[in-house]
């Protein structure tokens, strides 16, 4: 016979048996053709004038997105008239950058993704 704090003292063996934590198991994975192409970059900003007085810049977005900015050099009379200064800033897409690739070591072993 069994007495009620013997099948207590059973089902918290069970229990905290089959609730132990387990770690989860590995993926089998290796890195793919594609994996060049799609990832994040790190975002910057190149900022440079040029000999001839324009200021010049190139921005990185963390898509990889690459825009390029310049600004013409001021004429003798934007120089003494500000105000009136057609210079605008130009932007253009200079295409994409690609993220660094990926270390291909053991296939067994998936990258933690962000």
């Amino acid at each position: 016979m069994q007495l009620a704090g013997d099948a207590t003292e059973e089902d918290d063996r069970t229990r905290s048996s089959t609730l132990s934590f387990r770690p989860a198991p590995r993926l089998p994975g290796a890195t793919g053709w594609m994996d060049t192409y799609v990832g994040t970059v790190a975002p910057s900003r190149e900022h440079w004038q040029a000999a001839d007085g324009g200021m010049h810049s190139r921005i990185v977005a963390s898509n990889g997105r690459v825009v390029c900015a310049s600004i013409r050099p001021s004429t003798v009379q934007e120089f003494f008239n500000p105000s009136m200064s057609a210079a605008v800033t130009m932007l253009r897409d200079c295409g994409r950058e690609r993220p660094e690739p990926r270390q291909v070591g053991d296939p067994w072993e998936r990258a933690a993704t962000d």
